[in-house]
């Protein structure tokens, strides 16, 4: 015969002595273990350096001009070139939100170098090929859709470029610049996708 108490009974079993814990039980032990675990994440969330927000907040889009001869900025990262309006500025922890907001992400180097890896889900437009014409997977984006461009690392100026011409010759109003670049991007370890060699791999 199976043991009882209070709190639980126990029955002998096929594979050892099975235990019936009443629901009350359960959900106070649920409750329990989902507490301690909250606790703990918004403990970690608090001290953590790269702390995840407790309301999201994009980052401010940044407009660049000149007028008057005299060149005009709202940030210390400033660039204008010829005159055209450029977006500037968003740093890696910006740009991981936006990946996850779900923003389009072009790739503006060369297309070996993008197949040789590039961040997962991105777009290829070289910057030659801009100045042409637009593949149809930018051409048929919303004007208004968020492009995030980047190139190689900071230093590179091609994915500055190729956001004058998507602004200034396609029409496209939210166009930002990664500043760190791929190597950034890869060196932290977020997703990346490689389209060299898949047919060698098998896949």
């Amino acid at each position: 015969m199976g043991s009882t108490n209070k709190r639980s009974k126990s029955y002998p079993g096929f594979l050892g002595s099975l235990q019936y814990v009443p629901w009350n039980l359960v959900f106070k032990r649920s409750f329990i273990i989902v507490s301690v675990a909250s606790g703990l994440g918004l403990s970690r969330n608090l001290i953590s350096t790269e702390s995840i927000p407790w309301i999201y907040q994009r980052p401010v889009r940044v407009v660049y001009e000149k007028k008057d001869t005299k060149e005009i900025t709202t940030t210390t990262h400033a660039r204008v070139k010829q005159g055209q309006r450029i977006l500037l500025g968003l740093d890696l922890e910006q740009v991981l939100e936006e990946y996850h907001f779900g923003s389009v992400f072009i790739d503006s180097r060369d297309t070996d170098e993008f197949l040789n890896g590039h961040v997962q889900g991105a777009i290829s437009l070289p910057l030659s090929l801009a100045q042409q014409e637009l593949p149809h997977e930018v051409n048929g984006l919303d004007r208004n859709e968020r492009l995030i461009l980047y190139c190689d690392e900071s230093l590179c100026e091609s994915s500055e470029e190729l956001g004058g011409i998507l602004m200034n010759r396609y029409g496209f109003t939210q166009v930002c610049i990664f500043k760190g670049g791929w190597e950034a991007w890869r060196d932290s370890g977020y997703p990346t996708e490689r389209l060299v060699g898949l047919e060698e791999d098998g896949t």
